[in-house]
């Protein structure tokens, strides 16, 4: 097993775990209406007497500005109302408020609090946000076992970053025993729903060996699914099946092209290689590699040698 890989597939299971933690923003509309009833046109004489839904169809008001001034402390002040009366779409979206910092006082723990009480009663979101609060302590104490369990429930129940992020933890053996078998279980789980994060790290999985039998054609049909989404482990992972020709016909130029957009993605440990490559292919493959990078569009592949009308020698020798 190479600890390049490991090392790769951690590194990317951190960077992962970030985006839970994106702010709310305008969000909270969508995922709050598609629970609430139709009829509520006018939640503000049900929301007088406690009704939940009421409390949060009128927080999407105030929130979004709808009928009303926008006024996202008072979205909130509803969110809490709803919340208090134990309804779990409030307790999820006041700890999204909460962790945020919109419309209240950031307070980690208050978050965590409110996630809590969603998950326990089954809403799936919240047992994925209490996991993973559990197991990188946001708000909490760690506690990798029992951000196991929850993130587990989440997973079972279907949810792709729960099972991204259970397949995760078995692969180091730092925060649970290492299982690479269920690691790659639940990676690929997510990866078959279709999230570019779950394709990468299968896809790296295929090109290390890790959990799986090395197989450079499932390592480049995983990776290329999430490459074309723009996802830079992705990108760079496609940049090494080019550079070494492990399972295509090698490509300096491509695999130049490649580490290009991994980096403009976001993936700086994609810079050596890139670099190293550009001194290898010299100032005709850069060029090359340049022009291939600026016609690539978000849901494409970089064409390769193939390519109807291709004018350009992506298989340059260095």
């Amino acid at each position: 097993m190479s600890m390049k890989c490991i090392n790769t597939i951690m590194a990317f299971a951190l960077l992962a775990s970030a985006s839970a933690f994106a702010s709310v923003g305008s969000a909270i509309a969508d995922p709050v209406s598609k629970r609430l009833d139709a009829a509520i046109d006018e939640p503000v004489p049900l929301a007088k007497s406690g009704d939940p839904r009421a409390l949060i169809a009128l927080a999407v008001k105030y929130h979004d500005g709808v009928g009303v001034t926008r006024n996202v402390p008072k979205a909130a002040s509803l969110l809490h109302q709803a919340a208090e009366l134990g309804d779990a779409t409030a307790q999820y979206w006041l700890a999204k408020f909460y962790a945020s910092g919109e419309g209240v006082v950031t307070d980690k723990q208050a978050a965590y609090g409110w996630f809590l009480k969603a998950a326990q009663q089954g809403y799936l979101a919240a047992q994925c946000e209490v996991g993973q609060r559990l197991e990188l302590g946001v708000g909490v104490g760690k506690n990798f076992m029992e951000a196991a369990v929850w993130l587990r429930k989440a997973a079972e129940r279907g949810d792709a970053e729960a099972q991204l992020r259970l397949g995760a933890m078995y692969i180091g053996g730092q925060e649970l025993q290492q299982d690479l078998d269920e690691a790659s279980t639940w990676i690929r789980k997510a990866a078959e729903q279709g999230d570019p994060a779950a394709e990468a790290m299968l896809g790296n999985m295929y090109w290390g060996g890790v959990g799986v039998t090395a197989d450079a054609a499932q390592a480049l049909t995983w990776c290329g699914n999430a490459a074309r989404q723009g996802d830079a482990t992705a990108q760079d992972c496609m940049g090494n099946l080019y550079r070494t020709g492990n399972g295509v016909a090698r490509s300096p130029v491509l695999a130049l092209a490649w580490f290009d957009l991994a980096v403009r993605h976001g993936n700086v440990d994609a810079a050596a290689q890139r670099d190293e490559l550009s001194s290898e292919v010299g100032q005709p493959g850069v060029a090359q590699a340049r022009a291939l990078v600026a016609s690539w569009q978000p849901g494409n592949l970089l064409p390769d040698s193939t390519a109807a009308g291709s004018q350009v020698n992506l298989f340059l020798a260095p």
